[in-house]
């Protein structure tokens, strides 16, 4: 199965519907009924749709919306590509207007108890993800298959033994642990997408690509080191890197050793990563594209790459998330990116994969 295939950046007006999780429509909102419409693609946790329209609209028509039990769709302006999908989970209401807001499948994590029980031996944590969420699909009824990208070589992904009971827990605590062993994941029109994407660049985008440029060169120094000492349970370990005669010194304790397969040549790749002052391009949050920028909607799936060229400096993004606005008339897209460093070591791996988990790991 391949990702859906969608249309250029964005239509101008898009269409909501109201329906139910088996896809019988109950209402339908055209472009011009929208006051305002929101919705985004994210890494790692549910995007979200926020609907907000006149209460001058028929809503004789309108059925009861019941939370979980209706869904929301929005679909270009053609009502043929799906952009986004998901259960309800709140509305309100004043006199002037009503709010629908939404949340993707993936938020039926934290409604779904661990289906079964089982360990499995020296399996990919998106392998372990993929069963498990075929079990919650057929739970809900929902009519999906994920998307599972294919484990490539070099990648900081490893196999693990791993194991859950029936029950045990709720389900998104179980994806919680998988992404601290390295699962990345993402729903796109309302389909699960599993595993890092290629780290191929999917496209090049320049200053003249965002609207009002806003793009920042950036010289930090703010985490450079070289002069590193890890302590671990058991053991220490030192390395330092030649700098100009500096002795920019730091500690890195790691609580559990588990992943670091040399202590010695963790600790020197660390201090040759931290060593550096690096020159980069900074995107901020919430940085439009133009509406002639050379990407289309179905690249911009998160955790895909890009190369941006500005001011000189071309440097490797990859995307975290998207947000698209939409009102009566006109439409725009949000990007959220974070640029990625070649050749990760494992510290700052397990750093990342403590982050992510809010769980302990290395700390400096």
């Amino acid at each position: 199965m391949t990702l859906p295939v969608l249309g250029t950046v964005l239509t101008d007006t898009q269409i909501v519907s109201l329906h139910t999780v088996q896809g019988v429509q109950l209402y339908q909102f055209l472009g011009s009924d929208l006051i305002d419409l929101v919705w985004s693609r994210d890494a790692d946790t549910p995007s979200r749709c926020e609907i907000t329209v006149p209460s001058q609209l028929d809503f004789n028509r309108l059925p009861d919306i019941t939370p979980w039990l209706h869904w929301v769709s929005v679909w270009d302006d053609t009502g043929q590509e799906l952009l986004w999908t998901g259960p309800i989970h709140k509305t309100s209401a004043t006199r002037d207007s009503m709010t629908i807001s939404a949340r993707d499948m993936s938020s039926l994590f934290g409604r779904t108890r661990c289906p079964i029980t089982k360990r499995w031996d020296v399996a990919w944590p998106v392998d372990i993800a993929d069963e498990l969420i075929g079990y919650m699909i057929e739970l809900h009824g929902l009519s999906i298959k994920p998307v599972v990208q294919p484990v490539r070589p070099k990648q900081y992904d490893e196999r693990y033994d791993f194991a859950v009971s029936t029950d045990g827990t709720m389900l998104n605590s179980v994806i919680d642990n998988l992404a601290r062993l390295g699962l990345r994941w993402t729903v796109v029109s309302g389909i699960p997408v599993l595993g890092q994407l290629p780290r191929t660049t999917v496209a090049a985008l320049s200053e003249n690509d965002f609207v009002g440029g806003g793009l920042v060169v950036v010289r930090d120094g703010s985490e450079t080191y070289n002069d590193v000492l890890l302590r671990g349970a058991d053991n220490l370990a030192t390395a330092s890197v030649e700098m100009a005669g500096l002795h920019l010194q730091t500690t890195v304790t790691i609580d559990d050793m588990f992943g670091v397969s040399n202590v010695d040549r963790a600790v020197r790749q660390y201090a040759r990563y931290t060593a550096t002052i690096r020159d980069t391009v900074i995107l901020p949050d919430s940085s439009v594209l133009h509406p002639n920028a050379p990407i289309t909607l179905a690249q911009l799936v998160p955790g895909s790459r890009f190369v941006v060229d500005a001011y000189g400096l071309l440097i490797t993004a990859e995307l975290v998330g998207i947000d698209v606005t939409c009102s009566s008339t006109s439409s725009a897209v949000s990007v959220r990116m974070a640029s990625v460093v070649a050749d990760t070591p494992e510290l700052v791996t397990i750093q990342e994969r403590a982050s992510i988990s809010g769980g302990t790991g290395a700390t400096v």
